[in-house]
């Protein structure tokens, strides 16, 4: 079996995501990234109190992956009752 498991969401979803952040930190993206300041951006909620945008990003990134994950197992799931029930005599 490969690295990705379609029974495993949880487990696809962390894989997928330190990839992505992984690529991120090499690409360094003009929209998470200063290259002026070089330092990733902040989002500024206080006077002092600020909030990496890469924190956001994984948040939102993490969210995502594991709903995209749970959705395909769910359908590899429900395919593999329906056909499993179906020949049997």
């Amino acid at each position: 079996m490969g690295i990705i498991n379609p029974i495993n969401p949880a487990m696809n979803a962390i894989i997928i995501y330190i990839l992505i952040i992984v690529i991120i930190f090499i690409i360094k993206p003009d929209f998470l990234y200063d290259h002026q300041c070089h330092k990733f951006r902040e989002i500024y909620f206080d006077y002092e109190k600020s909030v990496s945008s890469l924190v956001i990003f994984g948040v939102f990134l993490s969210i995502i992956l594991f709903g995209f994950f749970s959705y395909i197992n769910a359908n590899i799931n429900k395919n593999n009752l329906s056909t499993s029930y179906r020949f049997r005599s």
